[in-house]
């Protein structure tokens, strides 16, 4: 079969998420290198910081072309927004990131990604030598770790919005769970910025990164792929942990249609409280209602809905499970098949709501895994029963 040119222009190069979601979720679309020769138009760069590193990891071995055209324009202004055009040698991609995301998960849902995004030896080197400079053995057990909060955005002049307060957490309710892995032998290599609020405290196997002056570009990439498993909000370097193929406990996450899940993942989704009839609302009352579709906490307010962070408890219980899973010694089976005969009793009413793409995370249950914390649905089970 003749090899196709896949034209792309990306539009969003800024701060960690768009770059390396975007052009992952395109690398596993147009997956096979027989079929699809891809070209990346990008144009042009937005005042967020780049990750230059994780730019030149996303686009090796792509074509890239940079323009800085801004009325960059490949379709006839009379076409809709998100469309696809083929002929008998190109395909001319113009759609943006929840639309790539969608037609990833239709190509990958339920199975392992076709591509991720790995290291070279000598960027493996370099590795070594930030675990030298943070002190840290090789070959320890690492868990990374970021938690959202707003000073990035506002230190680069760009305001946060009531969509980034939503996904934003307090660094304290992690403690415990910090000093846990602590315990169990793990180094903790906190990730942000020196925006980010101080740890009050030091260990020699907790490296508050953003403070230290070897940090640089490299080190989210390298240690975040390098990880057991990383411990986060909803914020950029996630992404970068899901082209990576590292394992996520995502914390303090909206329950909202932007959701998806891999083999090892765990979800803790906030909670919430319906004030008008003074009630927390189970998972069936907001997937299968507009609720779903609450992206800021203005738009929360207006209906009267108080969205509630994970509290320590609950994310020291996940921290927990999480290891325990990922060493083969958390077995709920029984529970595990009653979570999983509710969700797909949710998918059946959510279907009759929403399009399957508005819910991707009902499509990633199977008898054998659970991408939320039983844990947290033990301390609150009105989560899944009706009522509280």
């Amino acid at each position: 079969m003749k090899t196709k040119n896949v034209y792309y222009i990306f539009s969003q190069l800024y701060a960690f998420g768009e770059l390396a979601s975007q052009i992952w979720r395109l690398r596993n679309i147009y997956h096979d290198t027989k079929l699809y020769n891809i070209t990346v138009i990008t144009y042009p760069l937005q005042k967020l910081r780049v990750n230059k590193a994780l730019y030149n990891i996303a686009m090796r071995g792509l074509n890239v072309v940079h323009s800085t055209d801004n009325e960059l324009i490949w379709f006839p202004q009379d076409y809709p927004s998100g469309r696809i055009i083929k002929d008998n040698d190109n395909i001319f991609v113009n759609i943006g990131s929840h639309e790539l995301r969608n037609m990833m998960l239709n190509e990958c849902q339920n199975k392992e990604p076709h591509f991720l995004y790995s290291l070279t030896k000598n960027e493996e080197k370099m590795g070594m030598q930030l675990m030298d400079s943070f002190n840290i053995p090789h070959g320890s057990p690492i868990v990374t770790l970021h938690v959202r909060e707003p000073g990035f955005k506002n230190s680069h002049g760009v305001q946060e919005g009531s969509d980034g307060t939503l996904r934003n957490a307090l660094i304290e309710t992690y403690y415990p769970a910090i000093e846990y892995l602590i315990d169990q032998g793990f180094y903790i290599v906190r990730l942000g910025d020196k925006t980010m609020t101080k740890l009050p405290f030091s260990h020699k196997q907790l490296i508050d990164a953003p403070f230290s002056p070897s940090y640089n570009d490299f080190v989210d990439l390298f240690f975040i792929s390098n990880s057991y498993f990383f411990l986060c909000s909803p914020s950029g370097p996630l992404t970068i942990a899901d082209t990576f193929g590292t394992p996520r406990l995502i914390t303090n996450f909206p329950l909202w249609e932007h959701v998806w899940a891999w083999k090892n993942d765990i979800y803790l989704f906030k909670k919430y409280y319906d004030s008008k009839h003074n009630k927390l609302l189970s998972y069936k009352d907001i997937l299968c209602s507009d609720l779903l579709k609450i992206s800021d906490c203005n738009k929360a307010t207006e209906l009267g809905i108080k969205i509630i962070d994970n509290t320590s408890q609950e994310i020291l219980f996940a921290t927990k499970e999480m290891v325990a899973r990922l060493k083969g010694k958390y077995l709920n089976l029984s529970e595990m098949k009653y979570i999983n005969q509710y969700f797909r009793d949710i998918q059946y009413e959510a279907s009759k709501i929403h399009s399957s793409s508005e819910v991707p995370i009902l499509n990633f249950f199977d008898n054998k895994k659970v991408p939320i914390s039983l844990e947290y649905i033990r301390l609150n089970p009105y989560l899944i029963n009706e009522g509280n």
